[in-house]
């Protein structure tokens, strides 16, 4: 039988306690049952536009760091929903970010193994973060007690269609009209597109929706494959037993236009990976034989707005008190 439960926050919805206790006892019954040599992966759904949630992976890693002092074999790092080139990535309509490795390249390490590197670009320069304050606390958390951090996304490069010249001679960029498609250039995303999904190489694939404003399906479905191939890498680099991979809702368990064969935790369960998987909203259909183990959360606080400082985002939501991490 899968492990099912669900966690409702509503009636203290800025406690994260009932969340990580509840992830922590489906753990350790998925780790009792399951061989001591078979990886354990927790995929965290999150809104992207919600830091509670964000501050809740956070409060999981901090449990799982005060584990390892009496449990060393429950080693772990952290995975993220971003590209794998993020520090080479461009975005052409950020003056910031398009010279980014230029400016920053003499603190760079070039192999950025633990993800430290690309933590600290992160919290400097990134500008559409909806839960940038609560990110940057979560990677400096990361930092700071040397947990591994792996940017596991499919590479990507921003597409801009040809824009019209102003009367004035200036071309006028529409952000909205810049999407991401599939950087075949980089290496190691070719190579698992090359190995796995072979039809798309070279094709413009795009990660989240298409020209024409409609989800991009098979963009979903090779972001899901990328992610897993890349954390498998990243887990034995890290060499850890528990992964817990950040990743938006819909990902985990699939949704209206991503079927759970399509999933993250498909791809993960398919690599001979246990999954445990926490999401809040809904899901696509589950298949009724091939069991998942899943906690359902509702009720966390909605707490969004990027530009929110970690300082002002500490009194809205009480991280001293109310949040009680540990």
């Amino acid at each position: 039988m899968p492990y099912f439960t669900k966690v409702s926050c509503d009636a203290r919805p800025y406690d994260l306690r009932p969340v990580v206790d509840t992830v922590m006892a489906a753990e350790n019954w998925i780790l009792s049952r399951i061989p001591k040599d078979q990886p354990l992966v927790i995929l965290l759904g999150e809104d992207h536009q919600n830091q509670m949630h964000t501050l809740m992976h956070q409060a999981v890693l901090r449990r799982h760091l005060a584990q390892l002092k009496t449990e060393p074999a429950r080693s772990f790092a952290l995975g993220c929903e971003f590209p794998r080139n993020y520090r080479e990535a461009r975005d052409p309509s950020n003056d910031v970010t398009r010279n980014l490795h230029s400016k920053i390249s003499h603190w760079l390490d070039p192999e950025d193994s633990d993800g430290k590197e690309m933590s600290k670009i992160f919290s400097r320069y990134e500008k559409f973060c909806y839960t940038k304050a609560a990110t940057s606390a979560l990677y400096r958390f990361c930092r700071e007690n040397g947990i591994s951090i792996g940017f596991n996304d499919v590479a990507v490069v921003s597409r801009v269609p040809e824009q019209p010249k102003r009367e004035d001679g200036k071309i006028e960029i529409n952000v909205d009209a810049i999407k991401p498609v599939v950087d075949f250039s980089h290496a190691p995303t070719r190579a698992i597109f090359e190995k796995h999904m072979p039809e798309l190489v070279g094709k413009d694939v795009y990660r989240f929706t298409s020209p024409d404003g409609t989800v991009s399906v098979e963009g979903i479905r090779a972001s899901n494959i990328v992610m897993a191939e890349n954390a498998i890498e990243h887990m034995k680099r890290a060499q850890a037993r528990i992964y817990v991979q950040s990743v938006g809702n819909g990902h985990v368990l699939g949704a209206e236009t991503c079927p759970y064969e399509d999933s993250l935790s498909a791809a993960f369960k398919a690599r001979g990976f246990a999954v445990l998987s926490v999401v809040e909203g809904p899901t696509a259909k589950l298949p009724a034989e091939k069991p998942v183990d899943i906690i359902k959360v509702k009720g966390l606080a909605f707490v969004a707005d990027y530009t929110m400082p970690y300082k002002k985002l500490k009194s809205v939501v009480g991280i001293d008190s109310a949040m009680r991490f540990s």
